[in-house]
């Protein structure tokens, strides 16, 4: 018997498989691919012990000239917009785990010298006020006294390779990075750590004396 068209079954299709989500390393591998983040640069993170989640979060990148973050900011010299110092290795810095970047640091493979004709190895933005730098998914850790923490003063990259082993962990821009200055010029402890708990918690300071 035949079976009016609008009663007949309807065909069968075979709905289109979910996208499995990329690993870190895909990902990764997509942004040295793209140029996005140099080879050279990849193997220096790793040879930091910085994992690629880490490499993710942070946002680190390869910056190939002047970038725009530099025009954004007032401070930066005519020496660290210099083409000669790049391609450089960047990356944000996260105010207390801030979402959104308080400032970037470049470390140029072409580094500039200083008066007294030492290598400046990292470049950050003159005026800047220094901060507690903090990858955004510690941010509320720094509220948990349970949870101890490890402070850098050896900059963000340590930090990072803490992080890297799931290591709550905080970098400062230099062993005098504990401190600032007041819009009058006086030197103060850097007001990031009222930021975070400390009574009850366990911290760490580690430092590379080699």
């Amino acid at each position: 018997m035949d079976v009016p068209a609008q009663h007949a079954p309807k065909p069968v299709t075979s709905l289109p498989l979910p996208e499995t989500p990329k690993t870190a390393a895909e990902r990764v591998s997509d942004l040295i691919e793209d140029g996005s983040l140099y080879p050279s640069h990849y193997k220096a993170l790793k040879n930091r012990a910085i994992s690629d989640e880490v490499i993710l979060e942070r946002g680190y990148a390869t910056w190939k000239g002047p970038h725009a973050a530099l025009e954004a900011e007032k401070g930066w010299g005519k020496g660290q917009r210099d083409p000669k110092r790049y391609p450089a290795l960047a990356y944000p810095i996260y105010q207390l785990g801030g979402e959104t970047p308080h400032t970037y640091v470049y470390r140029p493979d072409q580094p500039r010298k200083n008066k007294d004709g030492k290598a400046v190895k990292y470049e950050w933005c003159k005026g800047v006020r220094p901060v507690i730098d903090v990858l955004p998914k510690y941010k509320e850790a720094l509220a948990d006294p349970a949870k101890p923490l490890w402070l850098s003063p050896e900059g963000s990259l340590k930090a990072d390779a803490l992080a890297s082993i799931d290591v709550v962990s905080a970098a400062i821009n230099g062993v005098f990075g504990w401190r600032a200055k007041n819009d009058m010029g006086a030197s103060l402890i850097l007001p990031d750590f009222e930021g975070i708990v400390t009574k009850g918690r366990k911290g760490h300071c580690h430092i590379n004396f080699v």
